[in-house]
């Protein structure tokens, strides 16, 4: 068993000892299982949307890196900025369990897949708002260089981040996955 202490409650392990007399640690799953609801078909179009969505996120990103601006030099612009690469990696992480999860997930399955995806798109669509304010705090401030063009898509950038990822955690109540207690 896996020494991670957050999924021990939801897993036996017991020793038992074969013919030869070695002894054998067999572990058994306890918990809950989990499912997503709704069909073969509709679960596919999730995966797609996930999918392109997280392309469209990072698309965003990587952009929002190449623009040349005098905002994006600033510590209240950039750190938001390079901060949010976190949540997002992370949210591939979780889509990458998603698509490998099978129809009956263990708890492990589901933090890892279903539950991580919410926490990082929260966490991207907060620092999308914390790019867009970076951004406002420097129009205000005014001091240099200013590029209006550049500082415009700068904080358009952080808008649709933020947009994206809340349309992102829309479209996951619009999948849910269900305990399958309660079926």
């Amino acid at each position: 068993m896996r020494k991670v202490k957050k999924y021990k409650k939801h897993f036996e392990v017991f020793l038992q000892e074969n013919e030869k007399g070695k002894v054998k640690h067999n572990v058994l799953y306890k918990g809950e299982y989990y499912r997503y609801d709704g069909t073969k078909d509709a679960l596919g179009r999730m995966k797609v949307w996930y999918g392109l969505l997280l392309i469209g996120m990072t698309g965003i990103l990587v952009a929002m890196g190449l623009l040349n601006n005098p905002g994006s030099r600033r510590l209240e612009v950039t750190l938001p900025y390079v901060i949010s690469f976190l949540p997002l990696v992370y949210a591939w992480l979780g889509w990458v369990r998603v698509l490998r999860a099978p129809e009956r997930m263990t708890y492990v399955d589901y933090d890892k897949g279903y539950c991580r995806l919410k926490r990082s798109c929260v966490g991207t669509a907060v620092f999308g708002g914390l790019i867009l304010l970076g951004e406002v705090i420097f129009w205000g401030i005014g001091d240099g260089e200013f590029s209006l063009r550049g500082e415009w898509l700068f904080a358009l950038g952080g808008l649709l981040l933020s947009l994206l990822s809340l349309f992102f955690l829309r479209l996951q109540r619009i999948f849910p996955c269900i305990s399958e207690k309660k079926i």
